[in-house]
């Protein structure tokens, strides 16, 4: 998997691959959808695990949880040879919300096509 948590500076962190941010923005609900699964079982996840439910690139999963990291929504927990992430207490919230938008979203797009 990409080098999704090198420190750039503190507070901030980067991928080395070019992404498309759209794809990013588009993928970071998925994200927050599994870092909220796991709030909700008291038990931080891994990038891997992530990348591994989600059919896309692995760089995209990573440059999606950078920027949940780089916008304080998601923490790194653990030591260096294990880093898992949760989600920050703001973060919690975010996630609540974009799943209920995304749900309804989906439930509209069912109901209109059929």
């Amino acid at each position: 998997m990409a080098a999704v948590l090198h420190d750039a500076a503190p507070g901030h962190h980067h991928v080395h691959e070019l992404v498309d941010p759209e794809r990013v923005a588009s993928l970071v609900t998925e994200v927050l959808e599994i870092l909220l699964e796991h709030h909700e079982l008291d038990a931080p996840v891994s990038s891997s695990v992530i990348a591994s439910r989600l059919p896309v690139d692995p760089a995209l999963v990573d440059a999606a949880i950078v920027r949940l990291l780089d916008e304080d929504t998601a923490e790194l927990v653990g030591d260096a040879s294990e880093e898992r992430l949760q989600l920050s207490v703001d973060g919690v919230e975010r996630a609540v919300t974009a799943v209920r938008r995304h749900r309804l979203t989906e439930r509209l797009l069912s109901d209109v096509i059929g």
